[in-house]
C-alpha cells in the first residue's frame, strides 16, 4: 500500500508593499541570462 501525501494550510495572508514599482521602471535596467550573458531584446 502506498503512503498518502497530503498538506494542511495553516494560515493565509496578504502583503501590500510600501513602494510601488511600475513596468516602466524596469526599462532602465539591464537583464541577464542564467549564464551571465546580457539578454539582447529591448526592454519594451
Amino acid at each position: 500500500m502506498q503512503e498518502k501525501i497530503y498538506s494542511i494550510i495553516v494560515g493565509s495572508g496578504r502583503y501590500i508593499p510600501t513602494q510601488r514599482i511600475t513596468n516602466s521602471d524596469f526599462n532602465k535596467h539591464s537583464f541577464y541570462e542564467a549564464d551571465g550573458k546580457p539578454i539582447k531584446r529591448p526592454n519594451e
